[in-house]
């Protein structure tokens, strides 16, 4: 019997259930490797987007039957105008999770100018499902940051 591996589109296909979701995906994770950031699934639902050999950028997790791209800096998105609102709901509340051990979870934070008192100290940010546009936006704010890194 052939036991034969399913390729990263294949498994995301059955694992996201709205097409248009899994394409968006898709391309992002074909662009971040088009921009030689490393794309590597560390289990069965999470991916970290990093520069190669180096620090994680963001992280994909398949989530609420679809997928979420974590943001490792949500100041990288401060000066993003034309994702302030998406930001703004994407704003991860503190739900007394305690991942966080050295700090009582709950973090007031200013982000894109708007101030929140109830924001997770480990996960600020959550991008579920971004659409299209939404991605257009978040590429040019991790492509900022890969110049950054870089010096270019």
């Amino acid at each position: 019997m052939e036991n034969k591996r399913k390729t990263t589109e294949e498994y995301l296909r059955e694992m996201i259930s709205n097409p248009e979701n899994c394409a968006n995906m898709l391309d992002f994770i074909a662009w971040a490797k088009s921009v030689n950031l490393s794309v590597k699934k560390t289990n069965q639902s999470k991916w970290s987007v990093a520069f190669k050999g180096g620090k994680n950028i963001c992280w994909l997790l398949l989530k609420y039957g679809g997928w979420v791209l974590i943001p490792l800096k949500h100041s990288d998105f401060s000066d993003c105008d034309a994702l302030k609102e998406y930001i703004w709901k994407s704003i991860n509340p503190c739900n007394k999770c305690r991942s966080n051990t050295w700090t009582d979870c709950v973090k007031p934070r200013t982000i894109c100018g708007k101030h929140f008192e109830n924001t997770c100290a480990s996960i600020p940010l959550e991008f579920v499902n971004p659409d299209a546009e939404k991605l257009s936006e978040i590429k040019k704010v991790i492509s900022t940051r890969i110049k950054l890194h870089f010096g270019g």
